[in-house]
């Protein structure tokens, strides 16, 4: 139903600050992808989590972000076009590869974000742990079948 030439994702966890959404929105237009990275955390736990996961999703993607996880804006025939199997966490990085593997142009820009001190994480869980799995699976899978071509 979108007829708009671009496509974001808004968090429901109210995470992203208006700073960090002015700054994302205001770089639309030179690049095909327009995301973000984390310029400060203060949580130590949310950093490790975060580099980690960057540093597997570079590692098994042959590409480099400094974070794959953030909600870009992407222009909204790719959303339409490329579906990650993955839906949910880690489909963003999934999506991402994908983009970067088509050729799509990224811009990255740092931001903080809101951190929510009364809630505790729930980054950690089962559930997590195999959809962040099994979007890394898919994004070697993809890496291999694409070095075989």
């Amino acid at each position: 139903m979108a007829k708009g030439r671009y496509y974001k994702l808004v968090s429901g966890s109210n995470i992203e600050t208006k700073g960090g959404m002015v700054a994302l929105l205001n770089t639309i237009g030179k690049a095909d992808i327009v995301t973000f990275y984390l310029n400060e955390t203060t949580k130590l736990s949310r950093r490790i989590i975060s580099r980690l996961h960057t540093s597997f999703v570079s590692l098994l993607s042959g590409h480099c972000l400094k974070y794959y996880n953030g909600s870009a804006v992407f222009l909204r025939e790719d959303v339409m076009r490329w579906h990650p199997n993955n839906d949910r966490n880690g489909f963003l990085a999934i999506f991402m590869v994908i983009l970067l593997n088509e050729g799509k142009s990224c811009i990255e820009i740092p931001v903080s974000l809101n951190e929510h001190k009364d809630n505790a994480s729930k980054a950690i869980s089962m559930r997590n742990f195999l959809s962040v799995s099994q979007c890394l699976m898919n994004i070697l899978l993809n890496r291999i079948q694409k070095t075989v071509k």
